[in-house]
């Protein structure tokens, strides 16, 4: 029976720790994603999509707090029609992306900084940017379900909104740390 409960015990410690980041690129450090914010009016101005994204727990030059926002004037269709493909935030080291694919909706975000070249102590190296990704998914039914309630009667607008997500980047370390 003793040897039972162990084994329970080592197999439940074993599948949590397996849930723990081993490689280093995930830390405990999260990007907090508030105010995602996707609409458009259609057959007419436009569409809007931007959102707040924080990471100031971690320290700078890794850390960073940042709005990013992105209007094209041509899309006539809610969420899928131009939408934004690698735009700059307002801190230039990040940019994202949102858009459909396949049967989700994906928002992705990069933040390049510092310097991650790889090479022995005194050998000559090229500067190269670290960079950090993280991204998150929604079902495309979640947002077209969100833009569904609220067109009005034309049905001209449409709109989602998701208060806030928390996404756990991977995150590159410099060689020199």
């Amino acid at each position: 029976m003793q040897l039972l409960k162990v084994l329970a015990f080592s197999a439940i410690a074993a599948s949590f720790g397996s849930c723990l980041p081993t490689n280093g690129t995930k830390v405990a450090v999260p990007w907090k994603i508030t105010s995602i914010i996707i609409e458009n009016t259609i057959d007419g101005v436009g569409g809007i999509w931007s959102f707040e994204i924080a990471d100031t727990p971690t320290p700078a030059p890794q850390g960073f707090n940042t709005s990013c926002h992105y209007y094209n004037p041509d899309v006539t269709k809610f969420a899928v029609d131009g939408n934004p493909i690698d735009q700059p935030c307002e801190d230039a080291n990040v940019r994202f992306s949102m858009f459909q694919l396949y049967g989700d909706f994906t928002l992705s975000v990069h933040h390049t900084w510092g310097d991650c070249s790889i090479g022995d102590v005194g050998e000559e190296t090229n500067e190269m940017p670290c960079t950090d990704f993280g991204s998150f998914t929604f079902s495309i039914d979640e947002v077209l379900g969100q833009q569904s309630d609220s067109e009005n009667n034309f049905g001209q607008y449409g709109h989602f909104f998701r208060d806030a997500v928390i996404v756990y980047p991977q995150r590159q370390v410099p060689s020199n740390m």
